[in-house]
């Protein structure tokens, strides 16, 4: 998804967390986690990732972030992308109910994972003290989701980064 903004005019919203109040989607600029694979993808396609400070004995994979100049505010959302490694490539189509709960699975796995858990905590604490029994709830991810495509997006085996974000524009390309 990262390689898309080597395309003009395209700028980022989040990479992995989403915040929403059933219109519009808000930046969360977080850093992201980049093999060398990756990288060197990214590079190819003409972007290349500002990497951050944080020391390579945190994490296996080094951290980066998108600098401000390519990250966007605020905005409606004009796709959802559910990124999926196949054998094959393709994009099949899902409405908005699948999507919200595939969405909230999602949210339900990464408070799983180690390093998403106080995140998680952090965000729920936030949202009960501003009156929102729940973060993620289905019907508000519903809502959002309702007027835009969202689709399961198949990479194929062997597909470089550069054909995938140029599936992933003419796709989105297509949504508006």
């Amino acid at each position: 998804g990262l390689s898309l903004l080597s395309h003009p005019g395209v700028k980022l919203l989040s990479d992995n967390l989403i915040f929403h109040d059933e219109e519009r989607v808000y930046s969360c600029p977080e850093p992201v986690r980049l093999d060398a694979a990756s990288v060197a993808g990214m590079t190819e396609a003409g972007l290349e990732p500002e990497r951050t400070k944080l020391p390579y004995t945190a994490h296996p994979k080094p951290t980066y972030r998108v600098g401000p100049g390519r990250r966007a505010a605020a905005g409606p959302p004009g796709a959802v992308f559910f990124l999926r490694f196949a054998p094959k490539s393709g994009v099949t189509p899902v409405d908005a109910q699948r999507a919200a709960s595939m969405l909230v699975a999602g949210n339900d796995l990464a408070r799983e994972i180690k390093d998403y858990r106080p995140s998680s905590a952090l965000l729920s604490i936030l949202a009960a003290e501003r009156g929102h029994p729940e973060p993620a709830t289905r019907a508000r991810l519903e809502r959002l989701l309702k007027s835009i495509p969202c689709a399961i997006f198949r990479i194929g085996e062997g597909e470089k980064i550069a054909q995938t974000a140029a599936r992933l524009a003419e796709c989105a390309g297509e949504s508006g």
